[in-house]
């Protein structure tokens, strides 16, 4: 399973993925929503932790235009 962390805070960041690199998963971490969005064109995720308030904005209109329509 494959696993987006969208996180601005480096420490919760590293430790959000450390913890779920450990149980196994494969994790990529971004900080701001346009690294968020380029990791998302790049790979197919299982499951993304986004955090809402984040340096370019709010991730929930991200979220939103993944989803679609």
């Amino acid at each position: 399973m494959r696993i987006l962390v969208l996180e601005d805070d480096p420490d919760l960041r590293r430790t959000i993925a450390w913890r779920l690199r450990t149980d196994g998963f494969a994790v990529d971490e971004a900080g701001r929503m346009d690294e968020a969005d380029r990791a998302a064109r790049v790979h197919r995720y299982d499951c993304m932790v986004v955090d809402r308030r984040v340096p370019d904005g709010d991730a929930l209109d991200l979220v939103k235009r993944w989803r679609g329509p």
